[in-house]
């Protein structure tokens, strides 16, 4: 699976007359789990939407398994690539947990037998087989984000992608967060300000403030750099911080 990538090359991107993103250039690699992280407003959340094509109209290019992303390969890249919104309301829009699981599996023209077990696999995953027939406005919060992370795996996706995935959570959720990511095998990108949960999760991080790189190192080197991290608005990991 060497094919599983992502390059983003010279890509720039701003709201109407806002620079948002500036001339950012790094690869990911199959295998690598990557924590993008910055002071809000820093670009992290724009940098993923664009690699799921959420937003166009950028400057530069973005491969996805060496597939230039443009409106045409759309549909490929989204098949291969999964994004998890920081507000889980905002992925879930059926009236039931299966409903919203089996979605993507349905539209893609699985049957009926191979959505089935591809919404079991993918609750399972999560551990979230409890609440395959309960009413998604009935979860808790920790319970929508689970299941919106499972409407991804339902997919197979050989990427995933996931904006600020533990804002909110309770400790058991964040632990069962922790261990969904880390069971993963292939590729991860994972926007957040819990730079402890980077910790757990990555062993790379890219650095951003103000639309730019400042620097892409493996997780130990950036995490534990204190000067480095206040110069841009960060604090240690609380789990450092408190040695």
């Amino acid at each position: 699976m060497s094919h599983i990538t992502i390059e983003c090359k010279q890509v720039s991107f701003g709201y109407q007359t806002e620079d948002i993103l500036n001339n950012i250039s790094f690869k990911v690699s199959e295998g690598e789990s990557v924590g993008i992280i910055g002071e809000t407003g820093a670009g992290k959340s724009t940098l993923l939407k664009l690699m799921t094509g959420l937003h166009m109209g950028f400057k530069g290019e973005i491969r996805i398994e060496n597939v230039l992303l443009e409106e045409s390969t759309l549909p490929y890249i989204r098949e291969r690539l999964g994004y998890v919104f920081q507000e889980s309301d905002t992925q879930l829009f059926m009236s039931s947990v299966y409903d919203d699981v089996a979605f993507a599996p349905l539209n893609y023209g699985l049957s009926k037998d191979e959505t089935e077990a591809r919404v079991n696999h993918a609750l399972a995953e999560v551990g979230g087989m409890h609440l395959k027939y309960r009413k998604t406005h009935q979860l808790s919060g920790g319970e929508k984000k689970m299941i919106a992370i499972a409407t991804i795996l339902s997919m197979l996706p050989d990427i995933l992608l996931l904006d600020e995935p533990s804002a909110a959570l309770d400790p058991g959720n964040r632990r069962n967060l922790i261990r969904i990511c880390n069971s993963f095998s292939h590729m991860k990108l994972i926007a957040s300000h819990d730079l402890d949960f980077i910790m757990d999760t990555c062993t790379r991080v890219v650095l951003i403030s103000r639309g730019k790189i400042i620097k892409d190192a493996d997780t130990k080197t950036i995490l534990t750099d204190q000067k480095l991290l206040e110069e841009y608005g960060l604090e240690l990991p609380l789990s450092l911080s408190r040695r």
